[in-house]
């Protein structure tokens, strides 16, 4: 089982890893070579930024959801008063 990011640019050192194991199995059956990636961490602004644009896609589908609540009480309250029924 691989648990790995196997976004585009993660993908040619996994795949150089694989291609290297596998040959390294011909040869010796115990040994395995490990890689692991390290990104760089992101600076204060870019986190910042980071933070901030997540909180506002949040906070829009919050508003959103929230508004569709009374939204569909008032629905029923005028199609109650457009059929003159009770």
């Amino acid at each position: 089982m691989v648990l790995a990011n196997t976004r585009y640019h993660h993908i040619v050192p996994m795949v150089n890893n694989w291609t290297a194991n596998a040959i390294l199995h011909n040869f010796n059956k115990d040994a395995v070579i490990n890689h692991t990636f390290s990104p760089i961490p992101l600076t204060e602004a870019a986190s910042l930024f980071s933070q901030g644009f997540s909180l506002f896609w949040y906070s829009f589908f919050t508003i959103i959801g929230w508004s569709l609540i009374p939204t569909s009480a008032i629905v029923f309250v005028v199609k109650e008063k457009e059929s003159l029924s009770k």
